[in-house]
């Protein structure tokens, strides 16, 4: 019975996928692509490495003004002086995005003090991927997901809402929220249910606030060569940095709801992620599938 369940599951995901695929064609289609969207005072937290530090630098010219924040308050100014080399007006805060109250006050005074934000990124996030428990303390996975929930996830909520008020009464503004691959990936713990949890949120406020005028798009890399992945033991099709940045910007540009990189392994994660349960336990029982995984942890910082 179980078989048959998972066949019908697969056969209704086609049914339904193939006329959304037909539809997402032509909405791309020159003549329905809609103006450029090109901001000019822009919000980045975590800017102090990997992605935020990159897009913030990318930005930089002397018509953009950048808020940039991060925990590391020499690697902050590091990032502000290049941006500032550029010609940027720069505008830096040490804070931590899991301070709502900080982050709050922080994000309505810039967005008075700069006469409105265009874009705020929500890039700021740790990764620490645990696989099983350890099993001499079983506590350890459980202090990790509760400290990549509260970066991951809070600090993504601190960002955005302080910043919608504002932008819904000029009904102007664009929103992007750094998630990732393993989002769909269940077997990459925690992390994955806290990159997969800002994923949704931005798919289901892009269809909330479009009323208002207010864009949404959902940022999901893979790996990308950055502090972030050095002691990440496997990494397949690494993008580098600088491929990854201009996609991102073009991506929001064209204010497309996904900007996924790279594509093949966006196709690839997004169909294993269609795969019914049924199946995977069904490759359990049969042994295909490891019964009891051993205790790997890996651990980065964006948000510094």
């Amino acid at each position: 019975m179980s078989a048959l369940v998972a066949i019908a599951q697969i056969a209704a995901n086609f049914l339904i996928l193939g006329p959304l695929a037909v539809a997402a064609v032509i909405e791309l289609l020159p003549g329905r692509r809609r103006p450029k969207i090109v901001p000019k005072k822009i919000l980045i937290t975590g800017a102090t490495s990997g992605i935020g530090e990159a897009l913030a630098t990318r930005y930089a010219s002397p018509s953009i003004t950048l808020a940039l924040t991060g925990r590391n308050a020499r690697a902050l100014q590091t990032v502000a002086d290049k941006c500032r080399a550029k010609g940027a007006q720069v505008l830096t805060t040490t804070l931590d995005v899991v301070d709502e109250d900080g982050m709050r006050s922080w994000i309505v005074s810039v967005d008075e003090q700069v006469g409105g934000l265009d874009l705020v990124v929500a890039n700021a996030g740790v990764s620490e991927v645990t696989f099983g428990f350890d099993p001499q303390d079983a506590s350890v996975a459980e202090e990790s997901a509760r400290k990549l929930f509260a970066p991951n996830v809070n600090g993504v909520l601190n960002t955005i809402y302080p910043a919608l008020p504002a932008m819904r009464l000029r009904r102007h503004g664009q929103i992007a929220i750094v998630s990732s691959m393993a989002s769909f990936l269940p077997r990459a713990g925690p992390y994955s249910a806290s990159k997969a949890a800002v994923r949704y949120l931005a798919i289901s406020l892009r269809a909330g606030l479009h009323a208002d005028g207010i864009s949404v798009c959902s940022i999901v890399p893979g790996y990308v060569k950055s502090p972030m992945t050095e002691n990440v033991k496997s990494t397949p099709m690494m993008v580098e940095m600088d491929d990854a940045i201009e996609a991102i910007v073009k991506g929001l540009e064209d204010d497309v709801s996904v900007i996924a990189f790279p594509w093949t392994m966006y196709v690839l994660a997004w169909t294993f992620n269609i795969i019914p349960p049924t199946i995977f336990d069904i490759f359990a029982r049969n042994g295909l599938l490891p019964s009891r995984m051993s205790y790997v942890t890996n651990k980065a910082e964006n948000q510094k």
